[in-house]
């Protein structure tokens, strides 16, 4: 029998079941008064009575008390960092971090810090390529040997880019971990890169190329960094980019030149690390210092010194704007952006709390009762203007530079309304004061994020070889939580008016003959800097 004590109008309820070859029904009554602190206990079954005398009402035995179980008052741990995060060097430069933690399974990264914005111009897109030929055939598998092993592992392996990194990863059962590390270092260290192979990627990415007008949430961001950036280092494109025509000998070599130890760490999570160490320094540790080239050919040397943000101008003008969204209708896509932080700087935790508090999404759903309907995009914008598609923020932090930018799709006849409630946005941030409650509840919502991140394997081993890959160390989520309180309203309108003092970054695609000419937005944003200056020193 199962015993069931539920609260439904401040009186105690009893549901109890009978369990027999005729399953009786779940009943719930209200317990009588001698019950109360009790549930009852029937051993022979609850028998179902009915009659027409009652009233088509259920009549019970008599049922005798018996006390609750006696259930242990919960023990509660404090917050701390049950998981420690250890760092070892090879001594070929290799670094080697990990946390431990429970269950079956571990999940091992290797990240190399190579991406689009270290690619010359020549040879643009070679990364773009690197990516799609992970996991073909190498020096010890041929591509069907490659999908037989990761088959006979059962694990998930996967390859993702960004502008500034490569990363590998395997997620596996704890007795795989040396064949998943074994598996890593073949596609890492020993691709083939086969003609055969970047032939047939090329179809693919022509196939991409032609789709990927229809992805607002790649294409734009492309167009937005090549306004701010311009055609180089981060402005150099990740996916919409010119490269069918790269050959096998460049991606070799372009590989040979990047895939060392000092731009290499290998991370995992869920895995003891004396054995990633060990698994590191068996597959990895004979790894030079140096490239060692085999390709015979020599490439224009790599883009060296910081980011430079330019800010400017990028519209990719259509007959007809995209219509492929849930409302079915044509929708101007436009960006503006400004010059963020980097993963180095101090105010890195003001602008990643200014994105939350700005948040944003579609207006087709916002994922559940409540969900995000308290941040600005929102409040401000998505809320009061039906016509508003898609309103929201991106915050992206890299190496050395930042980019902050609002996104948005809207009617072509609304496009510019929509650019000018962005503007809007970032001068009531720059003059006013964000209120105390607003401002906390994004920072939860930060805080929030990042603690249930951390909860996935994946994620933390990400988060450990990003790390140590760009400051050799890790800093704990404790230490991320102090400084995200840290942030004070302040701060806010002070990295607003930072934002401001640098040209924007415009891009729009679709029918964008209605958006203003570059000049007016730099005017808008320089009247934006004045009031944000002159409400600085009023006293």
């Amino acid at each position: 029998m199962a015993l069931l004590r539920q609260f439904r109008g401040g009186l105690p309820l009893v549901a109890t079941r009978a369990f027999s070859s005729t399953a009786g029904p779940r009943i719930v009554t209200p317990a009588p008064a001698a019950l109360s602190g009790c549930l009852a206990h029937q051993p022979s079954g609850l028998v179902r009575h009915f009659s027409e005398e009652a009233n088509n009402k259920y009549s019970y035995p008599v049922l005798g008390p018996a006390p609750l179980v006696e259930i242990p008052n919960p023990t509660f741990v404090e917050a701390s960092d049950m998981y420690e995060t250890s760092i070892t060097t090879l001594d070929n430069g290799l670094v080697v971090a990990s946390e431990d933690s429970t269950g079956m399974w571990s999940c091992i990264n290797v990240i190399v810090g190579v991406g689009p914005r270290h690619e010359p111009l020549e040879i643009e897109g070679v990364s773009y390529f690197l990516d799609r030929l992970a996991f073909r055939s190498t020096s010890k598998y041929s591509h069907a040997d490659m999908i037989a092993e990761l088959q006979k592992m059962g694990g998930n392996f996967t390859c993702t880019s960004n502008r500034e990194t490569m990363m590998y990863t395997g997620t596996v059962f704890h007795h795989h971990l040396e064949e998943a590390m074994d598996l890593l270092a073949e596609v890492v260290l020993r691709p083939l890169i086969t003609e055969d192979e970047v032939q047939e990627q090329r179809e693919n990415m022509e196939w991409e190329q032609s789709e990927i007008i229809d992805r607002a949430d790649v294409f734009l961001p492309e167009l937005l960094h090549l306004a701010a950036y311009g055609y180089q280092t981060l402005g150099m494109p990740h996916v919409c980019c010119n490269s069918t025509g790269r050959t096998a000998e460049e991606i070799t070599a372009f590989r040979e030149r990047h895939y060392v130890p000092s731009k290499m760490a290998i991370s995992g999570a869920g895995v003891d690390h004396d054995v990633l160490v060990g698994l590191a320094e068996k597959y990895f540790g004979h790894v030079g210092p140096s490239a060692e080239t085999s390709s015979g050919i020599v490439l224009p040397p790599t883009p060296t010194g910081a980011a430079e943000y330019t800010g400017g101008l990028r519209f990719f003008p259509m007959d007809r704007s995209p219509s492929n969204n849930a409302l079915g209708v044509d929708l101007t896509q436009i960006g503006l952006g400004f010059k963020g932080t980097s993963w180095a700087d101090d105010d890195l935790y003001a602008y990643a709390v200014l994105q939350l508090l700005l948040g944003g999404g579609l207006s087709f759903s916002v994922g559940g009762p409540g969900k995000g309907v308290f941040t600005r995009m929102y409040s401000h914008i998505l809320n009061l203007h039906p016509w508003v598609y898609l309103a929201q923020v991106m915050n992206l932090s890299y190496e050395d530079s930042g980019f902050f930018f609002f996104q948005g799709a809207a009617p072509p006849a609304q496009a510019q309304t929509l650019m000018d409630l962005f503007l809007r946005e970032v001068e009531m941030l720059a003059v006013g004061q964000v209120p105390q409650a607003e401002l906390e509840r994004a920072q939860r919502q930060l805080m929030a994020h990042l603690l249930m991140n951390l909860e996935s394997k994946p994620i933390v081993a990400e988060d450990i070889g990003r790390q140590v890959l760009a400051f050799q160390k890790r800093l704990s989520a404790a230490e991320l939580m102090e400084r995200i309180e840290a942030v004070t309203a302040e701060d806010i309108k002070r990295i607003a008016n930072i934002m401001v003092q640098s040209p924007p970054a415009v891009a729009g695609y679709g029918d964008v003959t209605k958006l203003h000419p570059y000049e007016y937005f730099e005017e808008a944003v320089a009247s934006i800097a004045a009031k944000g200056a002159s409400s600085a020193t009023a006293p």
